[in-house]
């Protein structure tokens, strides 16, 4: 697993870089995810036809630090995103995003311009803000989600 250190979230951010075909496909993972955990067999399948991957954690999720000031915005994460690949020194990718992933993907097309060969977005939430769960989850505290909120929203 590589690393880097985010200055937008102050803190190392994980990710798995497979070397294959082609220009690389990102993959940001949705809330409560990690794309080391989601991805690896979507990755592996035959049918992705070996093509080069990057399977980035997100800052509070996966193998990445979680670091306690940062506001964890759909815009942060995309500059986290946008980070990486200026460590990587990237000059044409994919990304593809799922839910909140889709969301952050979005907000990454809008600040690569040129250098994105495609966006690809499953489920995302097409307003800024995130959808129903997301903005009562990034609404509230840790505290609060965990002492009460979580449980509401699994019952």
């Amino acid at each position: 697993m590589d690393s880097f250190f985010s200055t937008t979230a102050n803190c190392l951010v994980r990710f798995h870089h497979i070397n294959g075909k082609g220009d690389p496909v990102i993959f940001i993972h949705g809330l409560g995810c990690a794309s080391s955990y989601e991805y690896p067999k979507v990755i592996t399948s035959h049918n992705f036809g070996g093509k080069q991957a990057i399977l980035i954690d997100l800052p509070g999720c996966g193998y990445s630090e979680k670091p306690k000031e940062y506001d964890y915005s759909l815009t942060n994460q995309a500059r986290v995103v946008i980070e990486m690949v200026q460590h990587l020194g990237l000059k044409n990718l994919f990304i593809y995003g799922h839910s909140m992933g889709g969301s952050i993907s979005i907000e990454i097309a809008d600040m690569m311009g040129d250098e994105l060969l495609g966006l690809i977005v499953s489920e995302p939430n097409f307003h800024p803000g995130g959808g129903f769960f997301s903005k009562q989850i990034c609404a509230s505290s840790e505290n609060d989600f965990v002492s009460s909120m979580c449980m509401k929203m699994v019952n």
